[in-house]
């Protein structure tokens, strides 16, 4: 995040690692649902994972179920 004290939000760019997946680190930006494009690496804050990666900061760690295909 640019204010590392305020936690992840828009605009921010982030990188998560699938625990599930070892090895899998992917990096995304996030947007408003309308610039979502998550194969080109742009998140929707509104989507499952954007939720829950609001407020969060660097290293924390969180669980989420996203649909099949993402």
């Amino acid at each position: 995040p640019r204010d590392p004290q305020s936690g992840i939000g828009f605009g921010n760019t982030v990188t998560v690692a699938n625990l599930s997946a070892a090895g899998k680190h992917v990096t995304y930006i996030l947007v408003s649902k309308h610039e979502s494009d998550p194969r080109a690496g742009k998140l929707s804050m509104e989507g499952p994972l954007g939720q829950a990666l609001l407020g969060k900061k660097a290293g924390e760690q969180i669980a989420v179920t996203v649909p099949t295909g993402v």
